[in-house]
């Protein structure tokens, strides 16, 4: 559906610039052809305006950052959009022969408008990247919860249950980002979890002594996370 949805964007992109090219070439006044401004001023208005268009899109779709990257990237598209095409029919239906002027106007826009994107682009990206580590280092405690309520279902003893709905409580409010330093005593809280689920699936509810371990590790990774911080 994204991917659809990203595609109708870009064919309303180039549908809207036909349209306009459809509309100036069926009105722009008799002899405007032939002069060097009118094409010079639609080669800024329609080709190179759309392929920035085109290629501001193409980066903002890129998969798992587009909500991030497509405000910034269609605002930009649409403010030098539209400076690009106003300039351009001021310079194609005005009675100007001289091209100086529009070269220089041109070269401003066009030099403004790459400045912006590469800074686009660079904010974008390091946004993107931002929300991708972050999710990456909330990952742990999300997936070691989740394998603390799976087991939950199969647990017969009340005071099993019990143990392991306040493990998965403590799991839940515990600081959910990780840490590269965390990764030796995450991953010892991960084996005695998967232990725990292990022995429940298979019938074996004497757990009490792995939840309590399970605890202290818990502890010991959260009061590590707060000293790196």
């Amino acid at each position: 559906m994204k991917k659809l949805s990203k595609f109708f964007i870009l064919i309303s992109i180039v549908l809207v610039c036909a349209l306009m090219n459809v509309i100036v070439f069926l009105t722009i006044p008799d002899g405007r052809l032939d002069t060097k401004v009118f094409w010079m001023a639609w080669a800024f208005a329609t080709p190179w305006n759309l392929l920035m268009t085109v290629i501001l899109h193409i980066w903002a779709s890129k998969k798992g950052s587009e909500v991030l990257k497509m405000p910034a990237a269609y605002y930009l598209c649409g403010v030098f959009g539209l400076i690009y095409f106003v300039l351009g029919l001021i310079f194609m239906y005005a009675n100007i022969t001289t091209i100086t002027l529009l070269l220089i106007l041109e070269l401003i826009v066009t030099v403004a408008y790459l400045i912006a994107s590469f800074y686009v682009c660079l904010a974008g990206n390091y946004i993107a990247n931002n929300d991708k580590q972050t999710k990456q280092k909330v990952f742990f405690i999300r997936m070691l919860q989740s394998n603390v309520t799976s087991c939950l279902p199969s647990v017969k003893d009340p005071e099993v249950r019990a143990a392991l709905e306040e493990l998965s409580e403590k799991i839940r409010f515990s600081d959910p980002m990780s840490h590269q330093a965390l990764a030796l005593i995450e991953g010892e809280l991960a084996a005695t979890v998967d232990e725990i689920a292990a022995k429940i699936l298979s019938g074996d509810e004497n757990v009490s002594a792995l939840i309590q371990k399970a605890e202290m590790q818990l502890a010991r990774r959260n009061s590590q996370c707060a000293m790196l911080k």
